[in-house]
């Protein structure tokens, strides 16, 4: 982190695959997903404070941006939209 710049210097990338099966499955398997980088993102904060890398003080959020990638062959059921 980069405090100085008044910017969020940490950036990660993951990736998942999710089954087709519904809409609401989706869903719910998209917002496991975001809670878990949630939960890792926090995480990490912490750790940076606990070894002062950064201030106890300093608030920290996360930006999320869920991205999905329909590889269905099938597309007459249409995907749920996502806030981004």
């Amino acid at each position: 982190m980069s405090p100085g710049t008044g910017g969020n210097s940490l950036r990660a990338h993951s990736a998942d695959t999710v089954a087709w099966s519904t809409a609401d499955a989706l869903s719910r398997r998209v917002r496991e997903l975001h809670s878990l980088v949630e939960r890792r993102f926090r995480s990490l904060v912490e750790s940076t404070r606990q070894f002062r890398c950064v201030s106890s003080d300093l608030v920290v959020q996360p930006s999320i941006e869920v991205q999905v990638i329909d590889r269905r062959s099938d597309k007459t059921v249409p995907l749920p939209k996502y806030d981004r």
